[in-house]
C-alpha cells in the first residue's frame, strides 16, 4: 500500500495530538493533593524551603441550597419573597420600540384605486412567465414572484397574458398591465 499525502497529512495531524496531550498531561495536569507521594517527596528534600505556618481560616458557609425541592416550588418561593410589578414586565417574544419604524399610513385604509395607484407608482410589472402546470409567475421590480408570493404587501394571484392580477390588504383585487405608468396600469 502507498501513503498518499492525504495519509501523511492525517499521521501528522494525530501525532501533533498525541504530543500535545502528552505535554499537557506531564506539565499542566492537575496538583497533588497533600496526601499524596508526590507532595510528600517534595516535603522530605533537603534542599527545599521550610514551609511557613500559616493560621488556616475557617471556610465560609454558603448559604444551604435545598436541592429537595421541584424546580416550580423554588420559582414560588423565590416570587412570594420577591414581588414584581406586572405593568414593568417587557414582553420577551416582540422587538424593543427601538428597534421599529415610525408607522406609515396603512394602505388598507385607502380606497381599491388608491391602493391600485399606489402600488402601480411604486412597483413595476416587467414581464409575465405563463404556464400549463400552475406555474405561472411575474416579474415586479426585476424580482420573480409566483402565484401567492407578496410585494408591496399586495399578493400576486393570478397571472394572464400581458398582465397581472394581485390581491391588496383590503382583500380587494386589482389589475397591473405591462407597460409605462402613465399608460395607466391599474384598471
Amino acid at each position: 500500500m502507498r501513503f498518499e499525502k492525504k495519509h501523511k497529512i492525517y499521521a501528522g495531524l494525530v501525532g501533533a495530538a498525541l504530543l500535545a496531550w502528552a505535554i499537557d498531561a506531564a506539565f499542566f495536569g492537575p496538583a497533588a493533593p497533600a496526601g499524596s507521594p508526590a507532595a510528600a517527596s517534595a516535603a522530605a528534600s533537603p534542599n527545599a524551603p521550610e514551609p511557613s505556618i500559616v493560621p488556616q481560616q475557617a471556610p465560609v458557609a454558603a448559604p444551604e441550597i435545598r436541592n429537595d425541592k421541584w424546580l416550580s416550588d423554588r420559582l414560588r418561593d423565590w416570587s412570594k419573597n420577591n414581588p414584581i410589578d406586572p405593568a414593568q414586565v417587557r414582553d420577551v417574544f416582540s422587538p424593543p420600540v427601538s428597534w421599529t419604524k415610525p408607522s406609515a399610513p396603512t394602505p388598507t385604509s385607502l380606497p381599491v384605486a388608491t391602493i391600485a395607484q399606489e402600488f402601480t407608482r411604486n412597483h413595476h410589472l416587467s414581464a409575465v412567465v405563463l404556464s400549463t402546470a400552475g406555474g405561472s409567475a411575474a416579474v415586479i421590480d426585476g424580482r420573480l414572484l409566483h402565484v401567492g408570493q407578496t410585494v408591496g404587501g399586495c399578493r400576486l394571484v393570478g397571472v394572464r397574458r400581458g398582465s397581472a392580477d394581485l390581491l391588496g390588504p383590503d382583500g380587494q383585487q386589482f389589475r397591473v398591465v405591462i407597460g409605462t405608468e402613465d399608460a395607466g396600469n391599474a384598471r
